[in-house]
């Protein structure tokens, strides 16, 4: 949850000086503000594996002590570790994401991930697993898609305002709202 917090701090500052930066054309900035907020929040979530791996028995012995819960839980423990960083990344791009004014991208990806990825596997791990292990799997390619998606876009907004300003054009002519988020 702390994690989270964090997380959500960094998006909220990639939106806001991102939007400034996207706004002004100033990519090396960008670019600059986009690793610098990725690595924190990467760090923030590879120390949040650490201590969720680290600290295991612990953590869950402040939800119960109940051995069958318990067991659920160690069953699940390390993809919800592995997953840290991941969500990390996914928060700090979807905050440079909302500066660059990518909103339907944004929707589509979520839209596509759901509809092709997380609502098929939990259909299969309903039917066929009917375990927590199979619900967080699906999840996490929800999680994962979401990532990969955000990671070509950031990176192919910002390439394509870089080409455009060599020929004189700025974001809102290269990337506006018509072109920039077809999907």
């Amino acid at each position: 949850m702390v994690t989270s917090y964090i997380n959500d701090g960094f998006a909220d500052v990639g939106t806001m000086l991102g939007g400034r930066l996207w706004g002004a054309a100033q990519m090396a900035p960008l670019r600059t503000l986009a690793r610098r907020l990725l690595a924190m929040g990467l760090a923030v979530g590879v120390v949040a594996l650490a201590v969720m791996l680290a600290g295991r028995r612990q953590i869950q012995s402040l939800f119960t002590h109940d051995p069958a819960t318990l067991q659920q839980m160690d069953r699940v423990w390390l993809l919800l570790s592995l997953m840290q960083p991941i969500n990390a990344a996914v928060f700090v791009y979807d905050g440079l994401l909302y500066a660059m004014q990518a909103f339907v991208f944004k929707r589509n990806i979520v839209a596509l991930a759901t509809l092709g990825l997380y609502l098929p596997a939990i259909v299969w791990a309903t039917l066929y697993f009917q375990t927590l292990l199979a619900v967080w799997v699906a999840y996490a390619l929800l999680t994962g898609c979401r990532c990969a998606g955000a990671v070509w876009k950031e990176r192919d907004m910002i390439r394509r305002t870089e080409a455009g300003r060599r020929r004189g054009a700025g974001p809102a002519a290269v990337n506006s709202v018509e072109d920039t988020d077809r999907g």
